[in-house]
């Protein structure tokens, strides 16, 4: 998935930046303030210019992978981004192919392969493989039933809470995933993100069953499994639950800090839980860091 997103989309979304920085005004000689100017000049210099529309496309190239010197030298040379599009619409048509070295940077590599990792690991735990005893016999009713019921068995997670802890995290992950690849939004950051929802899931899920049993709350098998699957979701509910099993031991208030913020992403009308997830990559966990956030690296 990541690299049929980077392979379609990597030149058409620099497009779409430098339109966006135009729109802004980001790619011509910005005013200087009044304190700042000296002999007269009211405009940033051309290598001044040059240095921060440089420090775009390296924040781009961090992201995306590199671009040919080529590109790079127009990007930089013309405030116009009609000619800096057209050098890149020229590049696009002219490569034959993408390669997976060109994708699968080392940086981007270790990213996606950990979240690879991470999610065969969990699939082990929950599915383990089966060794068949059925023997060699061919035929009857006895064997059909057999083969039947351990295919059944093979495709039925085993039901603990840390297994459903990584069944949560991964449902989770599937659906970001594919509404990032859908919203042209999928970056290397998103698969670390994959793999610490799966270990925080874990652990979370560890601490949470201990909490229960040293708190002597009774907590059906059933409501142990429905958490791990919420945990694996939600990481948070893990921290809810810490916070009530301190105050029941404690019979006090209890002392742990809550991880609720005033002003909540959830305020704003429209956002919902994926774009929460989504913002919290960027350390945007209310609105007052919405309303301070850098609008360059939200548009990258």
């Amino acid at each position: 998935m990541y690299y049929l997103y980077i392979a379609a989309c990597k030149y058409s979304l620099l497009n779409e930046l430098l339109t966006n920085l135009d729109r802004l005004g980001l790619l011509i000689h910005r005013p200087l303030p009044p304190q700042t100017r000296v002999n007269g000049h009211n405009r940033e210099s051309e290598p001044a210019r040059r240095r921060r529309v440089q420090t775009y496309l390296q924040k781009f190239e961090a992201i995306y992978g590199e671009f040919s010197p080529d590109v790079v030298d127009q990007l930089l040379t013309t405030t116009d981004p009609t000619g800096a599009s057209s050098a890149i619409d020229r590049k696009r048509d002219g490569k034959a192919s993408t390669s997976l070295v060109s994708v699968f940077s080392r940086e981007n590599a270790i990213q996606v392969i950990l979240a690879t990792v991470f999610i065969i690991l969990g699939w082990l735990i929950a599915l383990p493989p089966r060794l068949s005893t059925l023997g060699t016999a061919e035929g009857g009713m006895e064997h059909a039933s057999a083969v039947a019921k351990l295919w059944v068995s093979a495709l039925s997670p085993e039901p603990t809470p840390v297994n459903f802890a990584f069944l949560g995290a991964y449902f989770f992950s599937l659906q970001i995933l594919f509404r990032r690849y859908v919203r042209r939004d999928l970056r290397t950051s998103a698969y670390m993100a994959v793999s610490l929802r799966i270990v925080l899931a874990i652990i979370g899920t560890w601490v949470v069953v201990a909490a229960a049993r040293l708190s002597s709350l009774y907590i059906p098998e059933v409501g142990l499994l429905v958490f791990g699957f919420a945990i694996g979701v939600f990481p948070r509910v893990a921290w809810q639950v810490v916070q009530a099993a301190t105050k029941k031991l404690t019979r006090a208030a209890t002392v742990l800090p809550s991880l609720t913020t005033q002003l909540a992403l959830s305020d704003l009308d429209g956002l919902t839980v994926w774009h929460e997830a989504r913002l919290e990559e960027e350390d945007i966990e209310n609105i007052p860091n919405m309303a301070t956030a850098d609008v360059v690296d939200l548009m990258l």
